[in-house]
């Protein structure tokens, strides 16, 4: 009977100890865990949004070193700009646009900046056409397009003979190159 006295009281001494343990130490412990987990989660959050606003800056920050002259001889001043007419030609071929004219116009200064003017015309289908506008908008240089005509009218219904005449448009663009000048002052 005292062997069975001392292991009932064996086992609440252990009862008790373990419920004080879990209550008193670990209990505690969970709810510092969640609150340091919700707090890595927000410095996360935070942390990636610096991250994107950094790579948008540092796009920001290549658009205008790729389109600031230093002085007015610099080279994206120049009418007909060999690096931009590279550029521009090898987009037209990388589409397969057939090329009709390209025509470098004269420079307008306007303030602190200068635009140089370029007529383009060429013949392509129009989802072609699509995709010349969207590498012209990805282009590092600053490219304002101006305007464009494309003919398509019930005309040209009468004049074509084949499909391929149908399916590729005459179309003509006024696109200008924009170069950013640094003041001296």
């Amino acid at each position: 009977m005292k062997r069975n006295i001392i292991l009932f009281a064996l086992i609440i001494i252990f009862t008790i100890s373990y419920w004080l343990t879990t209550t008193i130490i670990y209990e505690s412990k969970p709810d510092a865990i969640t609150d340091l987990e919700y707090e890595q989660k927000q410095v996360n959050e935070k942390y990636i949004t610096a991250q994107i606003l950094s790579q948008s800056l540092n796009r920001v920050y290549d658009l205008f070193d790729k389109n600031m002259a230093s002085n007015s001889s610099d080279q994206k001043n120049e009418v007909a700009s060999m690096p931009f007419l590279n550029s521009l030609t090898d987009i037209m071929d990388k589409l397969e646009l057939k090329v009709l004219e390209i025509k470098p116009d004269k420079k307008e200064k306007k303030g602190k900046y200068t635009r140089i003017p370029y007529d383009l015309e060429f013949e392509c289908e129009f989802t072609k056409f699509g995709k010349f506008i969207t590498e012209l908008e990805s282009n590092e240089r600053l490219i304002i397009i101006d305007e464009f005509t494309m003919k398509n009218g019930i005309e040209r219904l009468n004049s074509s003979r084949s499909k391929d005449q149908l399916q590729n448009q005459l179309i003509k663009m006024r696109i200008y190159t924009v170069t950013l000048n640094k003041n001296r002052g």
